[in-house]
This record gives structure tokens, sequence and C-alpha cells, in this order.
């Protein structure tokens, strides 16, 4: 029960740190990509390089976890 609390509130601040975050940093990123070139805004292209980061994690600690059950 403490556990799932303490995992809420984590999740809740990391939403208020985020939602800070796109409210200050309002300015423009250009990303050249070789064959093609954006402009997106700055808190959109880092909201988005924590979530890969997050889904390359977790991809990364599934497979560990299948390599250890196989064992």
């Amino acid at each position: 029960m403490l556990k799932r609390i303490g995992l809420l509130v984590l999740i809740i601040l990391i939403a208020i740190v985020m939602a800070t975050f796109t409210a200050i940093n309002t300015g423009d990123v250009s990303l050249d990509l070789a064959f093609a070139e954006f402009t997106k805004p700055l808190s959109l292209v880092l909201t988005v390089t924590f979530a890969l980061g997050w889904l390359f994690g977790i991809l990364c600690m599934g497979v560990f976890a299948l390599k250890l059950v196989n064992e």
C-alpha cells in the first residue's frame, strides 16, 4: 500500500515538473535529420526524448528479466 502511494506521488511530481518546464520553455528547436528538417517546440522535443528514453529503459529491463527467467 505504501509503495503504491509513493509511486503515485512520484508520478504526480514528475507531471508537475514537466508541466512547469513546458510553461517556462516556449522556444522552438530546429531538427535536421539529413533528409528532412523540422521546427518543433523545445518542450515537445524534450518530452518525446524523455518518453523514448523511458521506453528504451523498460525494453532493456524486460530483456534482462527474460534472460534471468530463462536461466
